[in-house]
């Protein structure tokens, strides 16, 4: 993995390997997928049947093709949670100055393109509370989303729905109120925090959401 340069050159895209014959990875699955074909022991989804390994793709599809842009509009569309971005996120250096410039009016233009920012607001934050209760409602008591093993969808709601959670402080979701109220805020917690300790073998970034 390159760390000396966190985003890569061409897709702009972090984190990203370079594998044995040279080649490029700038995505998460496809790093995934090369250390699988050279160790079957990196394969965390090599248990999953068939029709589990096409439910996960139907999730994560809805996360990162749908989910996604609901996140862009709960952070950047309106002034007040763009403000809240512009006091969090670190603008320094070009980069930084270039995206609090035209940040919030180049994403409200992808959103508008997209088709979200067309909706009510409360329309766009009950598409969230759908893949919320799927999500939740899917996995039931399981430990975690399969069962007793961490696959790969656990790790993609880790890193794309869990913040959410954590940034509930800062931003709405759904009224005016602060701190946020999401869906399954209880069950959300307690996933999160047997996937972390499953990681990492401790708690290390989870703070408490109730």
């Amino acid at each position: 993995m390159d760390t000396s340069m966190p985003l890569h050159f061409r897709t702009q895209k972090m984190p990203w390997i370079t594998d044995t014959q040279g080649a490029h990875r700038e995505d998460t699955q496809l790093m995934m997928r090369c250390l699988a074909a050279q160790d079957p022991a990196y394969d965390i989804d090599s248990e999953l049947t068939d029709a589990q390994r096409a439910v996960g793709r139907a999730f994560r599809g809805a996360i990162e093709n749908e989910w996604i842009w609901i996140v862009a509009y709960r952070r950047y569309y309106n002034d007040k949670s763009w403000n809240t971005c512009l006091r969090l996120y670190d603008m320094s250096g070009l980069r930084g100055m270039m995206f609090a410039m035209f940040g919030q009016k180049m994403v409200r233009k992808l959103l508008w393109d997209n088709g979200v920012a067309r909706y009510e607001e409360v329309e766009i934050f009950r598409k969230g509370d759908e893949i919320i209760q799927a999500i939740m409602t899917t996995m039931g008591t399981n430990k975690f989303f399969f069962g007793d093993k961490l696959t790969s969808l656990d790790l993609v709601i880790y890193g794309l729905i869990a913040p959410e959670y954590q940034l509930c402080k800062y931003f709405t979701w759904a009224d005016d109120s602060l701190p946020a109220k999401m869906p399954f805020m209880k069950e959300m917690n307690e996933y999160m925090k047997r996937v972390e300790i499953e990681c990492f073998g401790a708690l290390k970034y989870w703070k408490d959401i109730v």
